[in-house]
């Protein structure tokens, strides 16, 4: 099925069944808390959860798959050493940001983090093990193959490049929580970066491994807060 035969009611089909694909993968992060403290198996949990996630990744791929006309091609060193660019550029505008909320609100964590932070305060040591695999591996997986290529490929093909990234980085800042207009910017400036990594080589593995990167380094920020 080439998304160029696609008809507006199953692209928003398309559009729907993603949306709710990130949300159950943003529940399953959420619940973290919720499990470390009820009395089962710790382990099971992490296993289950790994499944769930490992199930959501093989739908939106093969929406993907099905549906684009582009394959994935793996990351070789000159292309990781420009993705590179990439990353900092997410970094140099997030700090950027994230100075400029301090100054306006008073505040240098956005709701998203913090809610994350919270949650990782809470856990338990598999909880934690979790916490990482689905924040640094699953959710830039599943995300990159939403908000990039089935977004960019698929709901909104054949609109003009720039209106692409416009509309599919509104639609990650509205995934991510935002507590004031500033948070908000940051994380739909992050999306349109990651659409300009994956627009390169229209190559999903491009932006997964920025946005894969970036969410590692969050993390150990967060460690390193937690245990400071």
């Amino acid at each position: 099925m080439n998304s160029k035969s696609l008809s507006i009611w199953r692209r928003i089909g398309v559009l729907i069944l993603g949306f709710l694909l990130v949300l159950l993968q943003s529940v399953f992060n959420a619940s973290f808390g919720f499990f470390s403290s009820v009395p089962f198996n710790r382990w099971g949990a992490i296993i289950l959860g790994i499944v769930l996630s490992a199930v959501i990744i093989f739908v939106v791929y093969k929406i993907y798959q099905k549906a684009s006309d582009h394959s994935l091609e793996w990351l070789d060193g000159k292309n990781a050493a420009r993705l590179l660019l990439f990353l900092g550029a997410i970094l140099i505008m997030t700090q950027l940001g994230t100075m400029l909320m301090e100054r306006i609100y008073q505040t240098d964590t956005t709701a998203n983090d913090q809610l994350l932070l919270d949650i990782l305060t809470n856990l338990d040591v598999p909880g934690k093990i979790s916490y990482v695999l689905s924040t640094v591996i699953f959710a830039p997986v599943i995300e990159e193959f939403f908000f990039r290529g089935i977004m960019g490929d698929v709901v909104f093909k054949g609109l003009n490049e720039w209106l692409v990234i416009l509309l599919s980085s509104l639609f990650f800042s509205v995934m991510h929580l935002s507590n004031n207009p500033i948070s908000f910017i940051i994380y739909a400036g992050m999306g349109a970066i990651l659409h300009l990594a994956y627009n390169r080589r229209h190559n999903v593995m491009d932006s997964i491994w920025v946005h894969l990167l970036n969410n590692a380094i969050a993390v150990i920020g967060q460690f390193i807060m937690l245990y400071n």
